[in-house]
């Protein structure tokens, strides 16, 4: 090995700008990763993303609808042969892709597979909502609230709208037929109540989106006034992957395309579908790949106090899940691995629920299993053709006990040979678990190239990643 004075220690800049998929095969700024799976950026360092505490027993739960109402907050369980909320349940079928929207104090819940229920925090029971075209309303699997009037939709049918009177949690959900504007084509997906103007009037406008990738525009109070509500605009944009695959980001909404993330209201502005400018390009390339897998249910879901937004895909058939994060804070994008089907908001805080039912709550310093996080980074160069990278030195903080792996890839050269010859593990078992440690060894190398890529996996409760040096000569 060469003399300590031949070798220049060189900082690898950390990630602190985030995931962009690029950096897989090209040269791009070290402060994008190649890959940053279950690690977050906080704009200084990296840190792993909170591990998971599983609440309760696996049990067959479909879904968690959040419900608060009068000072509480609670979950209606939604099960495939019953509805469940504490001591109080009501049996039928019910699928996972069930709707479900508040009115009233009251949890309404539709799916397309039997009549709507609702729930008033001390009863469900079932919906006596009837249509005025003959249309059932168990087959209505849709449903949206706006301006304290019940708007519910068959998605496997033509694009017409059935809306209530205000304030009602049953009688008669009258027709309102959007085919009839002309070059309405497919199915709604979903529906959303929109702020447009982003100050004055809250939820002023009612957004249909449909399965041929159109936005169209209502504003006003009753479908039934001819004066009092209008078209307002159409825009071509793109499908949704799914009827819950939308977050409200402030005063827009993001929607989740096989195109990317699109702005909605950014959308409707210029009259084409807009991606989120900068935000989304870091990660296009893969929500395409993953989107086109095919497999998987999407959802998107925001922490309430709005630190960041997660779009969240789970397979049923192979139990795998999958999750995209944006980090408003340090405005950067990661990767987890969370075993959840949904996420949802109780009371102020993000949880899931789990492939196998049980409730997930996110847990930063006391995860019940070890969180696993690996990054990659970007291929970067020594300087000259032929350099050899001798060590590397990274600082890391953590809770014991600690796995560190780490290789060094040359020359774009990642055979499965190439990683298992380049392949370093530092293990730190203090006496006591749970303790403190700091990660801060030289660990050899002996790797020559022009061109560099270094990966870092750690396993532990918690950790963060501070500082990463190479000695290269």
């Amino acid at each position: 090995m060469a003399s300590q004075k031949s070798v220049q220690i060189t900082n690898i800049p950390l990630p602190t700008s985030g995931l962009f998929v690029e950096a897989r095969s090209g040269i791009v700024n070290g402060v994008y990763a190649a890959a940053l799976e279950n690690l977050m950026s906080t704009g200084v360092a990296l840190r792993t993303v909170p591990g998971i505490n599983w609440i309760g027993l696996h049990a067959p739960i479909l879904r968690r609808i959040p419900f608060d109402a009068a000072g509480y907050s609670k979950y209606v369980e939604i099960r495939p042969d019953q509805a469940v909320c504490g001591n109080h349940k009501i049996s039928r079928t019910f699928s996972a892709s069930v709707s479900a929207a508040k009115i009233s104090d009251n949890l309404l819940i539709f799916d397309g597979i039997s009549r709507p229920v609702q729930y008033n925090g001390l009863a469900f029971s079932i919906s006596e909502f009837e249509t005025n075209a003959g249309v059932s309303a168990e087959r209505l699997d849709g449903v949206v609230v706006h301006h304290d009037r019940v708007f519910a939709w068959d998605s496997r049918s033509t694009a017409d709208v059935y809306y209530g009177d205000v304030g009602a949690i049953t009688g008669e959900l009258k027709r309102f037929p959007m085919s009839r504007l002309g070059n309405i084509k497919g199915s709604i997906v979903a529906m959303l109540s929109l702020t447009l103007d982003g100050a004055n009037n809250v939820n002023d406008a009612l957004a249909v989106f449909t399965s041929t990738g159109q936005i169209i525009i209502y504003e006003g109070l009753d479908p039934g006034d001819a004066t009092g509500w209008s078209l307002s605009a159409r825009v071509e944009a793109a499908c949704p992957v799914s009827p819950r695959a939308f977050a409200q980001i402030g005063s827009d909404v993001w929607m989740l395309t096989p195109h990317g993330v699109v702005s909605v209201r950014q959308s409707i502005s210029t009259s084409v579908m807009a991606l989120v400018s900068d935000i989304s390009i870091p990660i296009a390339n893969l929500v395409r790949d993953w989107i086109e897998e095919g497999g998987y249910s999407w959802t998107m879901a925001v922490n309430d106090d709005g630190s960041c937004i997660v779009i969240s895909g789970s397979n049923s058939t192979t139990l795998q899940a999958r999750q995209l994060i944006y980090w408003t804070k340090s405005r950067s994008w990661s990767t987890a691995s969370w075993p959840v089907r949904d996420l949802h908001n109780l009371g102020g805080r993000l949880e899931g629920t789990g492939l196998d039912g049980r409730l997930a709550r996110f847990s930063r310093e006391n995860p019940d299993q070890p969180v696993t996080a690996r990054w990659e980074s970007s291929w970067f160069s020594a300087g000259g053709p032929s350099r050899t990278v001798r060590f590397v030195k990274p600082t890391i903080r953590a809770s014991a006990p600690l796995d560190v792996t780490i290789r060094v890839l040359s020359d774009f050269n990642d055979t499965p040979a190439d990683i298992a010859e380049a392949t370093q593990v530092v293990r730190i078992r203090p006496e006591e678990p749970g303790a403190t440690v700091t990660l801060s060894d030289l660990i050899a190398q002996d790797v020559t190239g022009s061109v560099f890529q270094i990966t870092m996996e750690v396993t532990a409760q918690w950790a963060e990643i501070v500082s990463l040096q190479a000695g290269i000569g």
